[in-house]
């Protein structure tokens, strides 16, 4: 059994040289022309050491090529560092028909209580232990009166007072938008948000 495991790795270790030897003899005899060689690019600045000022820099082969056509010259944006830009649909929802997206869950608590919108809030201290007061099912038709978004420590949306109207009857209480896995979003049924 021996002889033959040997056996196995000798002829894995020979193709493996074989293979890096074929590789180097097909990279050497497949190398690009001399006269197809790219020149690098020279970057040339215009413009005073003011640190508001936004450089104009031009990509050229060159330097004499960038003076003959100044029209190549990009415009760079600011240099400052932006801040990153966090979309918050939760905002301005109070008052307004929403559509509701209950992602992949299929139905969703309404617990009894009330919310101020902007309200900073925690759902398991607040409200994970209040009775339910209804169900809202994830139909493609959903539609609930917004009256407040609560928001959580980090500024995200965590719950929201809604009304909602299903068979005849309005239930009013609060539903929760974002807890473990569960991610709820509203849609303002006008479109604007």
């Amino acid at each position: 059994m021996n002889v033959r495991l040997l056996g196995f790795v000798v002829v894995f270790v020979l193709s493996f040289v074989a293979g890096i030897a074929l590789t180097q003899l097909f990279l050497k005899n497949t190398s690009p022309s001399e006269g197809t060689a790219h020149k690098r690019p020279t970057v040339v600045t215009e413009g005073p050491t003011d640190p508001n000022y936004t450089p104009t820099v031009v990509l050229s082969s060159n330097v004499e090529q960038h003076k003959a056509t100044p029209s190549k010259a990009v415009q760079l944006p600011s240099l400052q560092p932006k801040k990153p830009v966090r979309r918050t649909w939760w905002r301005d929802l109070a008052g307004r028909q929403c559509h509701v997206n209950l992602g992949t869950s299929s139905s969703l608590r309404i617990r009894a209580g009330t919310l101020q919108d902007g309200a900073q809030i925690s759902w398991v201290e607040s409200f994970a232990n209040q009775p339910q007061v209804g169900t809202l099912f994830n139909e493609s038709n959903s539609v609930v009166l917004v009256h407040a978004v609560g928001i959580n420590a980090k500024g995200l949306p965590e719950a929201a007072q809604i009304t909602h109207t299903a068979g005849g009857r309005q239930v009013t209480g609060i539903i929760a938008l974002s807890i473990k896995d569960l991610q709820v979003t509203l849609y303002p049924v006008d479109g604007k948000n």
